[in-house]
């Protein structure tokens, strides 16, 4: 199983996650691994990805701020 194929299998566990990011991203798959695949400013430079797990929570959070143009 190569990496995107381990992500969709963990974005498959937060549909809700997925589905606004394809959104965020005009449904470019690619585009949302990219993102969930590099450090955020907004979470302590830590990999969203790192986060899916054990703090989805902070991702949706960070996906929202993103999607209301609210960076505070």
């Amino acid at each position: 199983m190569n990496k995107n194929e381990e992500l969709m299998t963990v974005l498959a566990k937060h549909q809700d996650i997925y589905k606004s990011l394809m959104t965020l991203f005009n449904k470019h798959e690619e585009s949302c691994l990219d993102w969930l695949n590099t450090p955020s400013k907004p979470l302590c430079d830590i990999k969203p990805v790192d986060l899916l797990n054990t703090e989805p929570e902070k991702v949706k959070d960070t996906i929202y701020r993103i999607e209301t143009g609210d960076m505070s």
